[in-house]
């Protein structure tokens, strides 16, 4: 699932805002336990950019993923339950809405995100030069 809601191909590999809907689906599913496995990605935009090679990747780029651990909301689900029950800090005397827990539960991946990009970043400025395979050959690209 992507939060941002796109596909989003920006070589300053900054997150765009991420949807609510992702925090109103993992709420959805409080029941089953449910955990996230984020990740990020940096290079796709040379093996596929959106609206050029429709359909048809490029050989020869280098694409880097870096796993996070799992992510478990349960915390988030007790703080936002122990809420409801006794209206803690809220004046008004309705409970919270949900999406004050979907907004959370977001808020939690964006920074998880966001942590994870930063340290893909670190990991790719510590590589040595590219090296690109095509059809067989190898050419070296330096970086400058």
């Amino acid at each position: 699932m992507f939060p941002e809601g796109k596909v989003v191909q920006k070589n300053d590999y900054q997150l765009e805002p991420l949807r609510w809907g992702v925090g109103k689906l993992i709420a959805a599913a409080r029941d089953k336990s449910p955990f996230v496995v984020p990740f990020v990605h940096r290079g796709m935009e040379d093996v596929n950019p959106v609206g050029k090679y429709l359909w048809i990747p490029r050989v020869g780029h280098k694409v880097r993923v870096l796993f996070g651990p799992d992510m478990h909301f349960d915390d988030l689900f007790e703080n936002y339950d122990r809420l409801c029950e006794n209206n803690e800090g809220f004046e008004d005397p309705f409970p919270p809405s949900e999406e004050l827990l979907h907004q959370q539960i977001t808020e939690t991946i964006r920074d998880k995100l966001e942590s994870l990009q930063e340290e893909l970043g670190k990991i790719q400025a510590q590589e040595p030069p590219v090296k690109k395979f095509l059809y067989g050959l190898i050419q070296v690209q330096e970086h400058h």
